[in-house]
């Protein structure tokens, strides 16, 4: 059911569709880093990528969050070790864990300043910036003044 106040256009991707989106994503670059890259280093900057490219193009934090831990178990699981079984290996898990969630991070950021520079152009921020206004008042003094009262 659409949302009352918004048109239809401008509706949201439901959760479960982004999703499903995200985790074709981390299928294809699970795939796409088995074929091109023998180093586990160069498959987790595969994986690391595109998983801040999706967090960076898909509107939705919780499945950008969701995505990421598929990727990563995808990663742990086909890359790392074989036939999908996922295992810890101390400060190499922890390692690969944190470069994903920095990626996610990057993404996330980039895409909170992508949004912050649409909302700033809808409300007609093309002005250049103002000098703040000051009340005579409350302007500061030079520092060669006197503070005391002349009689």
């Amino acid at each position: 059911m659409p949302h009352p106040t918004r048109p239809a256009a401008q509706e949201p991707t439901p959760f479960g569709i982004n999703l499903g989106v995200g985790a074709a994503a981390m299928s294809a670059a699970t795939i796409a880093a088995a074929v091109l890259a023998d180093d586990p280093t160069a498959r987790m900057i595969i994986v690391a990528a595109v998983i801040g490219v999706y967090a960076a193009t898909v509107a939705d934090t919780r499945a950008s969050l969701a995505t990421t831990l598929i990727g990563f178990g995808l990663f742990n699981g086909f890359l790392v070790n074989g036939y999908g079984e996922l295992s810890f290996h101390g400060t190499q898990t922890l390692w690969n864990l944190s470069v994903f969630g920095v990626a996610l991070g990057l993404g996330l950021g980039q895409r909170w300043l992508r949004q912050v520079r649409d909302t700033a152009d809808e409300a007609g921020a093309d002005d250049p910036p103002r000098r703040p206004t000051t009340h005579p008042q409350h302007a500061p003094r030079p520092f060669a003044t006197s503070y005391a009262k002349d009689a």
